[in-house]
């Protein structure tokens, strides 16, 4: 439905489609990138783990669409809030994996944290 005929009324409570893609980057990872925007929303190692947050992400919001590409740049799945009927993957695996591969704090700054101090 264009703005223009949605009712008066119902403008405030229509949220428009947001559109997520996973693509491949030029480091041999993958981003998440949401349309309309220049910088990727997260950058990860492994496709499916991509694919999964950004999955994750777009099913915080009303309207949603994520379209997922392969190695070569080709559509390789659409996912979206209209189709229930759409298969999804289980975002309940890898959970643990993924967030395993975050850089944490500790690992960046264990040299600061030597019992025999600054050299």
């Amino acid at each position: 439905m264009l703005p223009a005929q949605r009712a008066p009324g119902l403008t405030s409570m229509v949220e428009d489609v947001v559109h997520f893609m996973v693509v491949p980057n030029s480091g041999g990872g993958w981003s998440v990138v949401e349309s309309g925007f220049a910088k990727p929303l997260a950058e990860f190692a492994e496709a499916d783990v991509a694919e999964k947050y950004a999955l994750r992400l777009a099913e915080s919001k009303v309207s949603w669409k994520v379209d997922v590409f392969d190695a070569s740049g080709g559509l390789a799945a659409t996912f979206n809030s209209e189709d229930d009927a759409m298969p999804k993957p289980d975002l309940s695996e890898g959970t643990d994996e993924a967030e395993g591969k975050r850089p944490t704090v500790e690992s960046d700054s264990a040299h600061f944290n030597q019992d025999d101090g600054p050299a």
